[in-house]
């Protein structure tokens, strides 16, 4: 029973931004931490958990970033999760721009920054976590993506 409560909360982390959750009567820092828990204590978690360190470092950013298959993957990836929010090749909606500002190649906001926001959400926003939706791989191709759009913007100015 302990397992099905953690599990029922992560999804509603995925959902719901932290703040909202409040509404359901799980305080902020209990929210936070069931991402944890859920590793932790899940064996379908066992692999993001051990490929962390690995993946979210300069190897799956070199694999990814300029792949040409893993821009298309990404692209596909950014249209079925990303579009909605963020808009027409990454370019802002309900959410801010992706390829433009501090996104830019170059720009304030670093690859990692890119991959700890896609995978644990940015807490008071809509932006929710895909850890435990989209793969560590599929981050990394939606990241590759945006950078090649963000490319394509500063071209075009």
């Amino acid at each position: 029973m302990k397992y099905w409560k953690i599990i029922f909360v992560f999804s509603l982390i995925n959902a719901f931004s932290i703040t909202k959750l409040s509404a359901f009567g799980v305080d902020a820092a209990a929210a936070e931490n069931v991402n944890v828990v859920v590793a932790e204590n899940s064996s379908a978690n066992d692999e993001s958990v051990n490929s962390t360190a690995a993946s979210s470092g300069t190897d799956m950013e070199a694999q990814h970033i300029g792949n040409a298959e893993s821009i298309e993957a990404g692209r596909q990836t950014y249209g079925n999760t990303c579009l909605f929010c963020h808009g027409p090749k990454g370019k802002g909606a309900r959410a801010p721009t992706l390829v433009e500002g501090g996104f830019v190649p170059g720009g304030v906001k670093s690859n990692e920054y890119f991959f700890s926001t896609v995978k644990y959400g940015k807490p008071g926003t809509i932006m929710g976590s895909f850890e435990g939706t989209l793969t560590e791989t599929q981050m990394w191709q939606v990241i590759a993506y945006l950078r090649d759009q963000a490319k394509q913007v500063a071209a075009n100015k």
